[in-house]
């Protein structure tokens, strides 16, 4: 149940997006429903058609890429993909850490990193990888 309430939060982030986005989004969330069913093979085929969009469609990185690339990371681990899932997380992290670097503002940024649902996951799973900077 917690991968398809990633999902919905995934979901309410994306409005107005161009037709790649909108399909990057639908195969994000396809993964994260079909992980939560442990359709681990199914989940990966539609996360690996999200990162593809992200790498062709350059626009799509001005939004949410790490919700896509956390979808991605998830779906290689539990295919037995753990490395190839860290290299996932870890970009999708670095990008949480870019953007916080970017807000000036903190309590915008501690917002960036706790409030949105997809951000703290991908943070917390991230930490064992390279912690962000206080």
């Amino acid at each position: 149940m917690a991968k398809i309430t990633k999902a919905i939060a995934a979901i309410e982030n994306y409005r107005g997006e161009s037709v790649e986005a909108s399909q990057a989004l639908a195969s994000g969330v396809a993964a994260l429903i079909c992980l939560g069913l442990k359709q681990n093979e199914e989940a990966i085929r539609h996360s690996a058609n999200a990162v593809r969009l992200l790498d062709v469609c350059p626009h799509i990185m001005s939004r949410t890429p790490e919700q896509l690339l956390y979808a991605h990371a998830l779906a290689l681990r539990a295919n037995g993909r753990a490395a190839e899932g860290d290299e996932c997380l870890r970009r999708a992290h670095e990008r949480v850490a870019f953007v916080a670097d970017r807000l000036d503002d903190e309590i915008q940024r501690r917002s960036w990193l706790e409030n949105v649902l997809i951000n703290r996951l991908i943070v917390r799973d991230g930490q064992r990888l390279s912690p962000l900077p206080s």
